[in-house]
C-alpha cells in the first residue's frame, strides 16, 4: 500500500514540476488527480 501511494504523490509531484515555467490548468491537474485518488477532483480558485 505504501509503495502505491508514493508512486501516485510521484505522479502529481511530476506534474506540478513539468509545469514549473508554465502556468498550471485547473482541468489538468484535476484529471492527474482523478486518476491517482480514484475520486471526482474539484479545484476552486479565489481569482475572479
Amino acid at each position: 500500500m505504501s509503495v502505491q501511494l508514493l508512486d501516485k504523490t510521484r505522479k502529481i509531484n511530476k506534474f506540478l514540476h513539468n509545469n514549473h515555467f508554465t502556468k498550471v490548468v485547473f482541468n489538468d491537474i484535476c484529471k492527474v488527480m482523478m486518476e491517482c485518488l480514484k475520486s471526482h477532483i474539484l479545484v476552486i480558485s479565489k481569482k475572479r
